[in-house]
């Protein structure tokens, strides 16, 4: 992973602003492009190269980061350190750390800028990653208690956290990956692909939504020119070839390339009949429905907040049991013959979405939170 090239640690000027992450995956660097735009030599970006899901990476190619950090795990992952996380935080009068009480780091920084009354802003979701947990954890809680503001990831998320915590100040950087004009609803192609973009991962269960496609296939619910697309890497590609294989319909499934260019994916998703998902939802859901392509996904799921952009019959198709082939196929059925029947109104899903959820939104929110409170 490149710096940001003319600075070095040593020579750049103290920062005001230090932004300390696990990983910046290429998702993130139009948000922190914004950011460095907006703030110039204000701001500090430091993170490792890997998170704890290893599919997570840094871009090595990127130039938004300025200070590498050295991730080290240790309880088999449960726990990460970053070394030389103090070279971002000299200067710095406001620090964003992400809400996850398993950084250790991130707990020595809030608890030496509660002392020295630095200003600390937490980024992250109310709630933890586990199915049905209705309150935050503890741990979360006494994080919360040190820190100065919070940063949420949806308006739903923030007012969860208003809630929880009345006394704390809470802004929200809708979260979303690409720029308002960069998507699109590209011509009016026939629209015959169920499309999955994203890591090819246990969580977002992949093999469910092949065995769902084949099921429903087979029972003759879609129609025989209807393709599965799988867009992404991660461990389970080459089993998930096989499996197409073995099940029959690898001349209708295609595995591509993971991709985060907008023009590409706005291709892909201009012949979509829809985004899909078998596991739990992220931000694929908004980068579905800001190109007007609705989004069918399992009703009961350790989704992400981003999930509550889905309003099924509207934009959203959801299926139960959640890890039934059969229940994803009649899903994949339903949404087809809603789509050939031309009740989706496309235009009005793009609208909803990307009128909130764009890196321009983003950013205005981001920096709202940087400022809130703050000299910067």
């Amino acid at each position: 992973m490149s710096r940001r090239r003319g600075t070095t640690a040593s020579e750049r000027p103290p920062s005001r602003i230090a932004i300390i992450q696990g990983a910046v995956p290429p998702y993130r660097t139009p948000l922190f492009e914004e950011l460095r735009l907006a703030l110039g030599d204000q701001l500090v970006i430091a993170c490792g190269e890997v998170h704890f899901e290893q599919s997570v990476k840094s871009d090595p190619s990127t130039e938004v980061v300025d200070i590498v950090l050295e991730n080290v795990f240790v309880l088999r992952r449960r726990l990460l350190y970053q070394r030389g996380f103090r070279k971002a935080t000299v200067g710095a009068n406001t620090i964003v750390l992400e809400l996850n009480p398993r950084v250790i780091n991130t707990w020595l920084i809030l608890i030496e800028s509660k002392l020295r009354g630095r200003r600390t802003v937490l980024w992250g979701h109310h709630l933890g990653r586990r199915l049905a947990e209705t309150h935050p954890r503890l741990m979360r809680r006494f994080q919360v208690h040190l820190c100065g503001a919070l940063l949420a990831y949806t308006d739903d998320d923030a007012s969860q956290m208003r809630a929880q915590y009345p006394n704390k100040p809470v802004f929200v950087a809708p979260n979303a990956t690409e720029r308002r004009h960069d998507t699109a609803i590209v011509g009016q192609l026939t629209r015959t692909d169920f499309l999955y973009v994203g890591r090819l991962t246990e969580g977002k269960r992949p093999g469910l939504l092949l065995s769902g496609f084949a099921s429903a296939r087979n029972a003759g619910l879609i129609p025989a020119e209807t393709r599965m697309l799988f867009v992404g890497e991660g461990p389970l590609k080459i089993g998930l070839i096989r499996e197409a294989q073995r099940l029959a319909v690898a001349d209708r499934v295609i595995f591509m390339d993971g991709t985060f260019d907008s023009k590409k994916l706005n291709d892909l998703y201009a012949s979509a009949v829809a985004g899909v998902c078998g596991g739990y939802v992220g931000l694929n859901i908004t980068q579905s429905l800001s190109r007007g392509v609705p989004f069918i996904y399992p009703a009961v799921a350790n989704h992400s907040p981003e999930v509550a952009l889905a309003r099924p019959g509207f934009n959203a198709f959801t299926f139960d049991p959640p890890d039934a082939a059969s229940a994803i196929a009649t899903a994949l059925a339903d949404t087809w013959s809603t789509s050939s029947r031309g009740r989706i109104d496309h235009e009005a899903i793009r609208e909803a979405a990307v009128s909130r959820y764009s890196i321009e939104s983003m950013t205005a929110g981001y920096l709202e939170a940087l400022r809130g409170g703050s000299d910067a």
